[in-house]
């Protein structure tokens, strides 16, 4: 029955942008937002050269990617990462979900944030669960608040019950708090699923009307500005 009540809740409140794929996308421009002051300085000519490549990329993604094969070679971890992004999306080249992970991981290793979590998502889909807890937990160390959101949902996801989801809770809690947009509505909708306890349900409720008043007048803000 609680599910059946969080779906018909969403179902009525929720507007199109807040469901499914455009929330995962949302989400992603704000954790891209987030990360860019935490991504390494990059020099003037690969900056030009990044420019040139970005405007490549729909009309000739091959020559694209050549551009950021060539700048990855010379240590810039954004091309780096740009590279994984082709290969893993077959952008100009076959699909190669490997030479995307290796793109990531060296981007890592060159001081990527945002690649911390592409390569930690790469990993948990081929099951390295091994891999992917430390490597998000250095970024929870470091306070970088995509990698709470991400070790708290691969988590739930390898193991989905209320016990993981109050493990996790403290990580969710604070993605959710800094203002990331999957990490506020998980929380809601785990609360109205009653991960961490039924009287905690009307709260969760409650939040999930909250994110939606603030994400449409959060909109219309943005359409304002830009009218």
């Amino acid at each position: 029955m609680i599910c059946r009540l969080c779906s018909w809740l969403c179902d009525r409140v929720c507007p199109p942008h807040l469901r499914d794929r455009a929330l995962s996308d949302a989400a992603g421009q704000w954790e891209d937002d987030f990360a860019l002051g935490w991504e390494p300085a990059e020099e003037d000519d690969a900056r030009e050269r990044q420019k040139e490549a970005r405007g490549l990329t729909k009309d000739d993604p091959a020559a694209a990617l050549a551009i950021h094969l060539e700048l990855a070679e010379g240590g810039s971890a954004f091309s780096m990462l740009r590279a994984g992004w082709h290969y893993l999306n077959g952008y100009g080249t076959e699909r190669d979900p490997a030479a995307a992970e290796e793109f990531f991981r060296r981007a890592l290793c060159a001081g990527s944030w945002r690649a911390t979590i592409r390569y930690a998502s790469l990993l948990f889909k081929r099951g390295a669960h091994d891999a992917w807890p430390s490597t998000l937990a250095d970024g929870v160390d470091r306070g970088f608040i995509p990698s709470f959101f991400w070790l708290a949902w691969y988590s739930y996801k390898r193991s989905p019950s209320a016990r993981t989801a109050r493990e996790v809770r403290h990580l969710l809690e604070a993605a959710a708090a800094a203002g990331h947009p999957e990490a506020r509505l998980t929380m809601a909708r785990w609360m109205v699923l009653g991960k961490f306890g039924w009287r905690e349900i009307p709260a969760g409720i409650r939040a999930i009307r909250a994110f939606v008043r603030s994400s449409v007048a959060d909109d219309d803000g943005a359409a304002t500005a830009t009218a």
